[in-house]
């Protein structure tokens, strides 16, 4: 096993040991996971290298959070395509979509990218 599974199945483990089984969500690790390794966002900078050839295990807990939020029999492919095409603008910024504020990102996804979930 690799490290970053090692470091989500120890947030995983400790989450449990916290508040037991039932009552940890995929969610709750995603989040313990990125807090711990992340606690600001312009701190992500630092993992962008890593989305690339080894973003494995990254994509499948981002995926599996998404698809959990989502309706229909292809949840999971959606999840990933949406994860996918954010992937691209974290490496890849420039653009002409205007993403320049969160309220304009939240604009665009509302008129363009909120009308293709299930």
């Amino acid at each position: 096993m690799d490290q970053t599974a090692d470091r989500i199945l120890d947030a995983a483990f400790a989450r449990i040991v916290e508040h037991g089984l039932r009552r940890t969500t995929m969610d709750d690790v995603a989040r313990v996971t990125v807090y711990r390794s992340f606690s600001r966002k312009g701190d992500l900078h630092r993992f962008l290298p890593h989305l690339t050839p080894e973003a494995g295990p990254y994509l499948k807990v981002a995926r599996e959070h998404l698809a959990g939020h989502l309706r229909g029999p292809e949840s999971e492919a959606v999840a990933e395509v949406f994860i996918r095409v954010t992937l691209s603008f974290l490496l890849t910024p420039d653009s002409v979509v205007p993403l320049s504020s969160d309220e304009e990102a939240r604009a665009f996804a509302a008129r363009h990218l909120v009308p293709l979930l299930p």
